[in-house]
């Protein structure tokens, strides 16, 4: 994995990790083959995807994201497999029922009218198949640097964080949601907020896309984070299981379609 890819360096992605194996597993289970990543970014869901088996289409409105991911792909060991197209979630290129599932990760609370991309993913996708989209939630009193009054959040952010109620409304009469998982509680929140600062004090970002952050820590440093990322990784997942019922900084939710 390249040094600087930030997706596998961050610590809240590095979390997110088991959570998306798991999913992909779950729809592995199902028989489901074909994967449409709605707003690609960083690409972390895309590789997942390729290494478990998946075919993967990566979709993303930026052609230097997508240009940056193949880059990430092809350096990877394995390298990665997948269809990569410019186009706009919110007008998608395909054919309805096109795909047995769906991703959109941290892309609605950047909308003005988030239910146009939730209609569109699920126009394209097959009855039965599952949609999964992951966004801020309403709890924040974990994180912090709001407490302080610190936004690391994307000035675009048009939300502080959804509700599943609120997802729900958004979306089509035949489609509901079948689950909803949260993730970044307070151990999680603040070492991801942490980092960070820290991974933008060296040029780097979560998606390729945003010009003039491209960058790589040095070994010593990336060692260092290493070693103490896997000592707050346990502690971490300590604390979801003891707080399982505690709602996080995240929200997921997987909406099915049906007839």
């Amino acid at each position: 994995m390249p040094r600087g890819y930030m997706p596998f360096w961050h610590f809240g992605a590095r979390m997110g990790i088991g959570t998306v194996c798991q999913f992909y597993a779950r729809m592995r289970g199902r028989g489901f083959v074909n994967v449409l990543d709605a707003g690609t970014g960083g690409g972390a869901n895309v590789l997942l995807g390729s290494w478990m088996g998946f075919r993967v289409t990566a979709c993303d409105l930026s052609p230097r994201a997508l240009s940056e991911f193949q880059y990430v792909a092809q350096a990877t060991t394995p390298a990665a497999q997948a269809n990569c197209l410019s186009a706009d979630s919110t007008n998608l290129p395909f054919r309805d029922g096109s795909f047995d599932v769906v991703i959109a990760s941290h892309i609605i609370e950047h909308l003005d009218s988030p239910e146009i991309l939730l209609r569109e993913c699920l126009r394209v996708l097959r009855i039965g198949g599952v949609l999964r989209v992951s966004c801020p939630s309403q709890s924040h009193a974990m994180r912090v640097g709001k407490w302080f009054g610190t936004n690391l959040d994307p000035e675009d952010h048009k939300v502080i964080g959804y509700s599943s109620e609120e997802i729900a409304a958004m979306l089509p009469v035949k489609a509901t949601i079948d689950r909803i998982s949260f993730q970044g509680r307070v151990i999680e929140s603040n070492v991801s907020d942490a980092q960070f600062v820290l991974a933008r004090a060296m040029g780097m970002s979560g998606n390729p896309a945003v010009p003039g952050e491209e960058g790589a820590p040095s070994w010593a440093l990336f060692a260092l984070k290493e070693v103490l990322t896997l000592p707050l990784m346990v502690l971490a997942k300590i604390e979801d299981a003891i707080f399982a019922s505690m709602k996080g900084s995240m929200i997921t939710v997987e909406i099915v379609k049906g007839e």
